[in-house]
């Protein structure tokens, strides 16, 4: 538990490479993972509590993050922001986006190891894809959930479950699974699904 030493608004960065060998919860301050470094979650990432429009996670390019034990990011109006890349590991059964906007830029990466559990966004949890993601199963299991995959930008799934949630794609999107739409979810296709 890394919060209490810390104000609030406070920024970590990391620079080399940075290993939590147990889980972590993230809570008051943010996290910038600098060009060159490595910073490693070996237990579950948590999250909260930043408040205010902030970025609580911004890896930034040349960057990297590897979630081996997964993640949870909720926290109202704040965001993640990478540039970067981020590795969700095969031991990550949890990847979960809640009330939290999740930006990949055009020169982020996401890639999820198979057998690495569901990218899932649930309350306000957003995807806006710009570079390359390619994840395991999704799951937008809220109405106000959104996945965006941008004009240029490359998601990859292997399947895809909507429950009362939207996907915008403008982007090349690829689904080699099922993709379950139910509760008026909706899917606006303007490039290549």
């Amino acid at each position: 538990y890394i919060n209490n030493n810390y104000t609030n608004g406070s920024t970590l960065y990391i620079s080399g490479n940075v290993t939590f060998s147990s889980a972590v919860n993230v809570s008051l301050f943010r996290i910038v993972v600098l060009p060159g470094a490595t910073l490693t979650f070996s237990g579950l990432a948590y999250f909260t509590d930043y408040y205010g429009g902030k970025t609580m996670l911004e890896v930034k390019e040349g960057g990297t993050v590897n979630f081996n034990g997964g993640f949870y990011f909720s926290s109202p109006e704040d965001d993640v922001v990478n540039y970067g890349t981020i590795n969700i590991g095969k031991s990550s059964t949890y990847a979960e986006v809640y009330n939290t906007i999740f930006y990949n830029a055009s020169s982020g990466t996401i890639n999820a190891a198979k057998g690495s559990g569901d990218f899932s966004l649930d309350s306000y949890g957003t995807l806006y894809n710009f570079g390359t993601a390619e994840l395991q199963r999704v799951d937008a299991s809220s109405s106000l959930s959104l996945i965006e995959n941008e004009a240029g930008a490359n998601l990859e799934c292997s399947g895809m479950n909507l429950s009362a949630a939207t996907c915008n794609n403008y982007g090349y999107y690829t689904c080699s699974g099922t993709v379950n739409q139910a509760y008026y979810s909706l899917i606006d296709n303007y490039g290549s699904f």
